[in-house]
């Protein structure tokens, strides 16, 4: 079990005043059955009211609306929370013949079809398709998800400012560099073409043991074992998450967990700095 203290801080300039805005914001620590969250507080530069409403997949999303004018707006968050650890690896997993079995059946298509259907950031042109890992007959979910994971993990390169959070699965295979969000994309796009249900989760990494992606939030993968539920993976240190990852939210893609979004009457351009600090406690 860890305990974490987390600040996050953002600030957005706009050339031009701003006149109307309404910003949503999901970067609050989740609760579920690994995470406690024990103190959570929110303050903006314009002194409003922050709403809250769950999104589709039941997380939290804190929204600001203003009439105000302005052309600098700072937003801060300082959580406490509580992770706990949890098993590597599955308790009975099932032959490799009963997982395939149920992976490839209809039923199972249905109950995740949301975290098996490509988007457009998890999507693979078809001549990329012959070089991507596909599963062994004899292979589990687990073993391969595992191996994907080493085999991304030493294919590509982690490189800032070579992708924007518009690049897909095929730009990063493409130029095989990219950051977090970038591999986990690709991952989740090649277990998607193996029948294996894949989503993204975003969130904040333990900045004490020198992970790569820390300094920011941080983006992994979650895969699902027949039987057995979710697995975390993170590909960009090829490692299954424990309690080093503070998890914030998980959807079918970036842009179901996407940070911050805003709405915006203004003309001219705005640029956003925003920092992450995550310290064991």
């Amino acid at each position: 079990m860890a305990e974490y203290w987390i600040e996050y801080k953002a600030h957005n300039n706009y050339s031009e005043t701003v006149l109307e805005a309404v910003f949503e914001f999901l970067i609050t620590p989740c609760v579920n059955e690994y995470q406690t969250l024990i103190f959570n507080s929110c303050s903006n530069s314009l002194a409003e009211t922050l709403f809250s409403y769950q999104n589709m997949y039941g997380y939290n999303i804190s929204k600001i609306g203003t009439v105000k004018r302005f052309n600098d707006f700072y937003f801060s968050m300082q959580s406490k929370v509580e992770v706990k650890s949890r098993l590597f690896l599955p308790s009975n997993l099932l032959s490799t013949e009963q997982e395939q079995m149920i992976i490839n059946s209809t039923e199972f298509y249905i109950d995740h079809h949301l975290f098996l259907q490509p988007t457009p950031l998890t999507k693979l042109n078809q001549d990329s398709l012959q070089d991507v890992p596909m599963i062994h007959k004899h292979e589990s979910v687990f073993e391969f998800s595992n191996r994907l994971s080493d085999f991304l993990y030493n294919e590509l390169s982690f490189e800032l400012n070579v992708t924007s959070v518009t690049s897909n699965a095929q730009d990063v295979w493409d130029l095989k560099r990219g950051v977090c969000q970038d591999f986990t994309h690709l991952f989740i796009a090649i277990c998607r073409l193996n029948n294996i249900p894949t989503r993204y989760v975003s969130g904040y990494l333990n900045q004490g043991k020198s992970f790569v992606g820390s300094s920011l939030m941080h983006a992994w993968a979650e895969f699902y074992i027949p039987e057995n539920g979710w697995y975390g993976i993170d590909v960009t240190n090829n490692l299954l998450v424990d309690d080093n990852y503070i998890r914030v939210a998980s959807g079918a893609d970036y842009t179901d967990c996407s940070p911050l979004k805003g709405v915006l009457r203004t003309n001219g351009i705005n640029t956003t700095i925003y920092t992450v600090e995550v310290t064991q406690v």
